[in-house]
């Protein structure tokens, strides 16, 4: 199955117009080839009696040809149950996980949700209609979710169903170990957001959606948006894997038996391929904004790094009008100005002025700020603004050392926080009072070694219930800690000259790790490598600790390697003693296999 881009013959002439006819046949995504089958499930019957049907939805693209039937066609049949139809229909969740029950027999399910809260939602419903599943493989992954979020958190028990839920609220890890099990076979079903399900590949019988929208984050919020159709395509081509099935089946949920709407849906076509440059320009003007790219980059962070490449250009260049003239050729060699120029020649223009007068107010920047520019991966009026308040956030050189920088309710890191707020490229959102005193907190208990649990029950205690306290917490952590914190935080290393500093070389290497120590959780440089080796966060400080006792400092070699070698050697005995050591609810070999697992280790 092969799906074309439509704009294929045009983006080929962009990339050689001389060789663009033996180009063009290349320009399509392969999909599996396997058979599918493109339907609408909806319960039938009346009162306690009823059934599940599913009518396939008929598919005229010519690029994707799934198995169709014109008649309805029943997966279960009409039979008394425990609730009314009525109550079946009450929802999607509530029909997508019927269908995921009576699909089971016929191999594994993704099942996607709108968002984290309905993926518990939908699993919960599953769970009750399921028998118990045992496994060792099963097992092994509840200990660790016990371990990490402990007993009572819902994943654990509904693994005890073959039920895994995957989305931004659940650890790197445990997702690495759900995905895991879902290519060994184990889970029945794995219960995942629209958005975390484009991003993994794994075999599967079927797909079934209970919805068709993804939630997109903008600033503090979400927008719920339609899947686009190479979005919805690209989940939908998971059902049915070479070799795995001979039919894919995906399945829309349906509280009723037609939806024209749906049909309409999957045969919208994939749009034409555009370049983010050409995007972000019809979308300025949509809005009703002029090309104003100083005041674009305020108010829209997504023309950040459009505005970071030309200040980057500039400084290598060096030459004001050597810069205008290679820069005016580069920009009409892109494909968002080809496209531009062909159909809206007005707009391809206005990006040259644009970009001409932008150069004439980075001839005007203070020395220094488009090297910061580029240490940063901030823009040029972020670096401006931060310099305006350097003040506000300057650290003498001893406190920024971990012990310092992460001690509890300490100022230091609350001012960094404070500063950073303000960054339009970071996108942090601002909470309890907006001074950054929340998120500064859950870095000092992230990085000091604070369970998730812990971290959600002091700092989302406002939330009673439990899977929705630590999922609300793993988001943020995962999603805005670990990346915008950790890239923050180094941006404002790279602007305080601590390469200057009269600091010894041991003190110097762990202030250049502080943002990997946001990034991973932990507070010491060995942890660092022992977490960037995939060890699990409870134990890498003592494993760290460990290594560094036994290193051979007079071997010649990277401590990444020298830390990777010491690892694959360590036995089963020490990561008894390390994880008991911990006082964790873990057996340590168990504990080893599980991180066997999460880095992809097959011995």
């Amino acid at each position: 199955m092969r799906v074309a881009t439509p704009n294929g013959k045009e983006l080929a002439t962009w990339l050689d117009d001389e060789r663009s006819q033996s180009v063009t046949p290349s320009l399509a995504i392969n999909w599996q080839p396997n058979d599918q089958m493109i339907a609408l499930a909806y319960p039938t019957g009346r009162g306690r009696v009823w059934g599940l049907e599913v009518k396939p939805l008929h598919v005229s693209q010519p690029h994707r040809v799934p198995i169709s039937f014109n008649e309805r066609v029943t997966i279960d049949g009409e039979r008394r149950r425990s609730i009314t139809m009525t109550q079946a229909k009450s929802s999607k969740l509530e029909v997508a996980a019927l269908v995921a029950e009576v699909l089971a027999s016929r191999g594994n399910s993704i099942v996607l949700a709108y968002s984290p809260a309905d993926c518990w939602r939908l699993a919960d419903k599953l769970a009750a209609m399921l028998p118990d599943k045992r496994s060792d493989n099963l097992a092994l992954v509840r200990e660790f979710v016990a371990m990490e979020c402990g007993e009572d958190f819902a994943l654990h028990a509904l693994l005890g169903k073959g039920i895994g839920v995957h989305h931004a609220g659940i650890s790197p890890e445990v997702r690495a170990l759900l995905e895991w099990l879902i290519e060994e076979g184990e889970l029945v079903a794995l219960v995942a957001t629209t958005t975390i399900a484009q991003g993994v590949n794994f075999p599967i019988s079927n797909v079934i959606l209970s919805t068709h929208y993804k939630a997109v984050r903008v600033g503090a919020t979400f927008i719920k948006e339609k899947l686009r159709p190479e979005e919805f395509w690209n989940i939908a081509g998971r059902a049915g894997r070479l070799f795995q099935d001979t039919l894919g089946l995906v399945i829309f949920a349906s509280q009723k038996p037609d939806d024209n709407g749906l049909e309409i849906y999957v045969n919208e076509k994939v749009v034409d391929l555009a370049s983010a440059l050409e995007q972000m320009i019809e979308d300025t003007v949509e809005r009703g904004w002029e090309l104003d790219l100083r005041r674009l980059v305020r108010n829209d962070a997504k023309w950040s790094s459009f505005v970071q490449y030309l200040a980057h250009s500039y400084r290598k260049i060096g030459d004001h009008a050597q810069f205008l003239t290679d820069t005016e050729k580069l920009l009409k060699r892109t494909y968002a100005y080809h496209r531009l120029i062909e159909h809206q020649p007005e707009l391809a223009e206005q990006l040259i002025e644009s970009t001409r007068i932008y150069a004439e107010q980075l001839n005007k920047l203070p020395a220094g700020v488009l090297t910061l520019v580029d240490n940063t991966g901030f823009s040029p009026e972020s670096i401006i603004e931060l310099l305006n308040e350097k003040e506000s956030f300057t650290l003498q050189a001893e406190d920024w050392s971990p012990s310092r920088l992460f001690q509890a309710d300490g100022e230091s890191m609350k001012q960094l926080v404070g500063a950073l707020l303000k960054v339009p490229e970071l996108s942090i959102p601002i909470t309890e009072g907006g001074d950054g005193r929340s998120i500064a907190s859950m870095i000092e208990m992230w990085v000091s070694g604070k369970t998730l649990r812990e971290i959600a029950d002091q700092h989302f205690s406002y939330i009673s219930d439990l899977q929705k306290r630590l999922t609300d917490c793993c988001r943020q952590i995962y999603q805005i800690l670990t990346h915008q914190g950790s890239w923050g935080i180094g941006a404002l290393q790279s602007m305080s000259g601590l390469e200057d500093a009269d600091l010894s070389e041991e003190a110097k290497a762990q202030i250049r790790s502080v943002p990997s120590m946001i990034y991973f959780g932990v507070p010491t440089v060995e942890a660092v490598l022992m977490r960037s080796l995939g060890v699990p966060r409870s134990i890498s400080v003592a494993m760290g600790s460990r290594f560094a006792s036994e290193e051979d400092k007079a071997e010649v070699a990277p401590r990444l390697q020298k830390a990777r070698t010491w690892l694959e050697r360590t036995s089963p005995d020490i990561w008894r003693e390390i994880v008991q050591a911990s006082n964790l609810p873990m057996d340590g070999k168990r504990m080893q296999d599980a991180w066997l697992i999460i880095t992809g280790d097959t011995r």
